[in-house]
């Protein structure tokens, strides 16, 4: 029900089909520079509930478009790039909480926002979407104005 898969700085290809369809709590961590054959489906994890990614490339290659829409829970930490694909987010409607940690580089969020299912949003050390986002105002702030709990470094702002 539950797999945790870090510190593994060799692991050099993961299958996913390969995951039990059982399987509730994902995390992967430091798993080296995973190379896929095709990309990464997720459809049989239809059991998979809260997905917890850790580290940029891993970030960028689990993260797909076909995440499972049971996902009620996803957590990123350590995403370096700019901005977040809107792709992987669109199809999740079961999401209620999204965890955002350490994104030094992120400036926006998804240009069509985040799912309306979305009950929290959770950021810590995103100094970029920081202080617009505390300010409540603007584009970056209407893209999540509608979800009831913000929390902004530890500090609940709605």
């Amino acid at each position: 029900q539950e797999m945790e898969i870090d510190n593994l700085p060799d692991l050099q290809s993961f299958v996913i089909d390969d995951l039990p369809s059982s399987l509730q709590e994902l995390t992967v961590g430091s798993v080296g520079g995973i190379m896929w054959n095709t990309q990464p489906t997720w459809e049989h994890l239809s059991c998979l509930s809260v997905l917890r990614i850790n580290g940029n490339d891993t970030v960028n290659s689990l993260m797909v478009p076909l995440l499972p829409a049971s996902l009620v829970t996803v957590c990123i930490c350590g995403f370096n790039d700019k901005s977040i694909d809107r792709k992987w987010f669109q199809h999740l409607t079961s999401l209620q909480n999204l965890e955002i940690v350490n994104a030094p580089k992120l400036k926006s969020l998804p240009k069509n926002g985040l799912p309306s299912s979305l009950l929290v949003l959770s950021m810590s050390r995103c100094p970029l979407l920081d202080a617009s986002l505390r300010r409540k105002q603007g584009n970056e702030w209407r893209k999540i104005a509608h979800i009831p709990s913000i929390i902004i470094d530890d500090e609940l702002i709605t």
